[in-house]
């Protein structure tokens, strides 16, 4: 307030001097060698104010450099001022360390009332921004508010640790507002800079096997490798797996497809996807025997829709009446009818014979248990009314 009130003051008699000045503006006659130059009387203030000013500034520069270049002859010129003023500071900064092992100890012990007292005295004695920003992270992190911790420690561009305090705190939030794929994304990073945090792995490893995130699940294995095998279960295995296998598969890169499909089936022998990317694979490869073989001996056992999908996929080249026929053949290791005729009837709809489709959905029983079967007869059902509108 006192400043402003000073500002006002100052302000008021600078304009006050510079219009009476020009109320009364006089002249001014230099005589010198013979010469003789005259100029009013605002003229020569507004110079001697300019002239003033440039002397302040060269003074100031020249200052400078002599402490850059030449201290000890700065020492030399203002040694009584030098001294004082470097005791000053000295004395400002002892006081100010004092302050910050005091705000420490108080920051260690959470007293809010302390910590708010000897930081407002440290921040007055010490004026390093990054160590300030170190303290106020420091309090922040204490008081567990990550919005301030990633505001004050990501000031520190390019430093590892501070890094690694700015995506703990990121992860936090994250997980704090159900932001799950954030979370996961930070998390990640927080593990590549600080494989020391099996904590947030195990977070990671519950979200990633939430959402069906292998692919997520396959990084945090690269980055602990053995660490983690404690918290990883078979199916996690079995699915990591079949995420690599498929992605090899949709590469094109078939023998590497099939290896990681026989890995998924070490971890889950029953696995159905894993049988279908490995005999799909094995199609590819031109091991087509191989699958129709492979095909007909667990068909026999546990027939599914997936399985026969992938017989005739074996067989795609052939004519269609020759694919129904070695369907059908197929069809007949399994005692269940209804499941055969549904079978049957989506392979008609996708050939387009909806008569035939029709009549393998008529030889299905109407009581089935199975809710997702049902629920594709009904939509295959609406599709071939439909299409015979």
């Amino acid at each position: 307030m006192f400043t402003v009130f000073w500002f006002i003051i100052v302000l008021f008699l600078s304009t006050y001097s510079i219009v009476w000045l020009i109320d009364n503006n006089g002249l001014v006659v230099v005589n010198w060698l013979g010469y003789e130059m005259q100029t009013d009387v605002l003229t020569i203030v507004l110079i001697t104010i300019f002239f003033t000013i440039l002397i302040i500034v060269l003074a100031t520069l020249l200052t400078r450099i002599l402490a850059i270049k030449f201290p000890s002859l700065l020492r030399f010129f203002f040694k009584r001022n030098y001294t004082k003023s470097l005791e000053k500071i000295v004395l400002r900064h002892q006081q100010g360390f004092d302050d910050l092992s005091l705000l420490m100890l108080a920051i260690e012990l959470k007293d809010q009332k302390y910590i708010n007292l000897y930081h407002k005295n440290f921040s007055q004695k010490i004026k390093n921004k990054k160590l300030n920003n170190f303290v106020k992270g420091k309090i922040a992190l204490s008081q567990e508010n990550q919005q301030q911790v990633i505001q004050y420690f990501s000031q520190f561009t390019g430093n590892n640790h501070a890094n690694i305090l700015v995506y703990n705190a990121k992860f936090n939030l994250a997980l704090e507002s159900a932001q799950e794929t954030k979370a996961i994304a930070y998390g990640k990073q927080l593990c590549r800079l600080d494989q020391s945090r099996i904590d947030v792995a195990k977070k990671l490893i519950i979200l990633c096997r939430k959402n069906g995130l292998w692919h997520d699940l396959h990084e945090l294995q690269t980055i602990f490798k053995d660490k983690i095998n404690d918290y990883i279960d078979s199916e996690d295995l079995t699915n990591i797996a079949l995420f690599l296998a498929k992605g090899f598969y949709q590469k094109k890169k078939y023998y590497k497809s099939q290896r990681l499909a026989n890995k998924a089936l070490k971890f889950d022998s029953r696995s159905l996807k894993a049988q279908e990317m490995l005999l799909k694979s094995w199609i590819k490869l031109g091991f087509r025997f191989c699958v129709a073989n492979k095909i007909k001996k667990i068909f026999s056992k546990t027939a599914s829709n997936r399985l026969a999908k992938i017989y005739l996929f074996n067989y795609r080249k052939l004519p269609l009446q020759k694919q129904i026929k070695l369907l059908k053949k197929l069809l007949n290791k399994n005692p269940d009818h209804d499941l055969n005729n549904f079978i049957l009837a989506q392979t008609y709809f996708r050939m387009n014979d909806y008569d035939k489709a029709m009549e393998s959905l008529s030889k299905i029983s109407q009581d089935l248990s199975n809710e997702k079967i049902k629920a594709r007869l009904a939509w295959i059902k609406n599709k071939i009314i439909n299409q015979k509108k």
